[in-house]
């Protein structure tokens, strides 16, 4: 049984064919080598999806980079930072457990504390 090719995917492996193409060249190139009819409007909202999230991947990598540095730069803030962060999720566990039916709260959850960014906690 062979897989079929997903949009996103056809127009990927397209661009990196015929790099510099128009969003009409690719969408005839898409329908040529996969068989997918897929209109030239929406060729150009997949490159835009797929900018915006190798943006989103650099711009997040930089984060990380900045925090990694922050925490090399101040070695005890970021262990009581750590240590903060772990007592607040202990005390959430805690808490969810004594309440029947709760559900338990993932960590990064919409309802987790965020972290304390107060001054001279911030990461910057």
């Amino acid at each position: 049984m062979q897989q079929r090719i997903t949009p996103q995917e056809a127009v990927r492996l397209a661009q990196e064919s015929l790099a510099g193409a128009t969003a009409a060249e690719l969408a005839t190139h898409i329908q040529e080598r996969f068989g997918l009819a897929i209109k030239a409007p929406i060729v150009t909202v997949l490159l835009g999806s797929m900018q915006e999230r190798a943006e989103l991947d650099r711009t997040g990598a930089a984060a990380y980079q900045q925090i990694q540095r922050w925490k090399d730069e101040n070695p005890e803030e970021a262990k009581k930072l750590a240590a903060a962060t772990r007592k607040r999720e202990a005390a959430r566990k805690k808490k969810a457990a004594r309440q029947p039916g709760a559900a338990p709260t993932r960590e990064g959850s919409p309802t987790a504390d965020p972290p304390d960014l107060s001054e001279g906690n911030a990461p910057c």
